[in-house]
């Protein structure tokens, strides 16, 4: 194997727990939690939302965790002045905890 190819499988093997980390709905959702607790609501929004769209696959799957953090998005849409959206949110997460 030459140099440049084992510099790429080494930097691939240092990068590969952050992109775990980067897919993983639970990380995510922890680090919107963080964010939100500090009032940067801009800045967790984009992670509570990957954390929806992980969990929401396969459908059904996952739906106590989804519901969960609908449910923490919700409050932070209404926290954000976006009631309309928080009440959707609100209502998708009554509605998964409607069928566990």
């Amino acid at each position: 194997m030459n140099a440049r190819v084992s510099s790429l499988l080494l930097l691939l093997a240092c990068l590969l727990p952050f992109a775990r980390a980067a897919l993983d709905p639970t990380a995510q959702f922890t680090e919107a939690n963080r964010l939100y607790e500090q009032g940067k609501f801009a800045e967790a929004e984009p992670y509570y939302r990957q954390a929806i769209e992980a969990l929401a696959q396969p459908p059904g799957a996952h739906d106590a965790d989804l519901a969960t953090v609908l449910e923490n998005y919700a409050a932070l849409l209404a926290d954000a002045g976006r009631p309309a959206e928080a009440r959707a949110a609100e209502e998708r997460a009554g509605a998964l905890r409607g069928r566990l």
